[in-house]
């Protein structure tokens, strides 16, 4: 895989908070989920609930449409990493984790906007987990939604083209998690499209054999747009 590192700017950018703006695609619902996936990756069939924040005071908002339909990457364009860098064991009441879309088609595509992102049990059934689209999360640190062009794949996965989203969720320390649904694998539909990707959780820095799975204490995800790739990598 790359090896990048998440940018300082981010840091400064989550600390900040949840006021800030939503632009973009991001004032439209999102693409309905899919029900537990299967192995052909099955199409969304209920609605997926999406909370977009307000603008903030003194906060632009990128101009222009969102990306046309013949420009953009669709899910069969891509392919989904999910990364989980190291954790606090859930005592500062919150994880993270980025998910990675990887641009391995022929072409050159665009992502603008915000992924629907969706936690799966050890069977594949969704948590029915509600997004909150927050551009305070974007990886690069300017609370913008800005449109990410991922050049044509190639040979080597590892020197593809990449966007990422930064996603927080609510949990507590494994001792008083019991009765809380855990998520092993995570599913994630590309802004604008329906058809859903799912990957597992790739945890860094664990040991071989590690549980790698999400303990959540809501039903709540806080999502950051589809940014620069700039999640940790190992």
């Amino acid at each position: 895989m790359r090896i990048s590192q998440l940018a300082t700017a981010v840091t400064v950018a989550l600390v900040a908070g949840l006021g800030l703006t939503a632009c973009g695609p991001a004032d439209s619902p999102a693409a309905a989920p899919a029900a537990a996936p299967t192995a052909s990756a099955a199409a969304a069939s209920t609605a997926h609930p999406v909370t977009t924040l307000p603008p903030a005071q003194g906060t632009k908002s990128p101009a222009g449409p969102a990306t046309p339909a013949g420009d953009r990457c669709h899910s069969s364009d891509l392919s989904l990493d999910v990364i989980m860098g190291p954790q606090d064991g859930g005592a500062s009441g919150t994880g993270d984790f980025t998910i990675e879309l990887i641009n391995k088609s022929a072409r050159t595509c665009t992502l603008h906007g915000y992924p629907g992102v969706e936690l799966l049990d050890q069977s594949g059934h969704p948590l029915g987990m509600k997004d909150v689209r927050n551009p305070q999360f974007a990886l690069s640190g300017d609370g913008q939604v800005t449109t990410q062009t991922l050049s044509r794949g190639s040979a080597d996965p590892t020197k593809s083209a990449a966007s990422a989203a930064y996603v927080r969720f609510d949990t507590k320390e494994p001792g008083a998690t019991a009765g809380y649904p855990r998520a092993l694998k995570v599913q994630v539909i590309p802004p604008d499209e329906t058809q859903p990707l799912v990957a597992p959780i790739t945890m860094l820095d664990a040991p071989a054999g590690s549980d790698s799975s999400i303990m959540v204490t809501s039903t709540t995800l806080t999502i950051g747009p589809m940014d620069v790739d700039a999640p940790p990598h190992g």
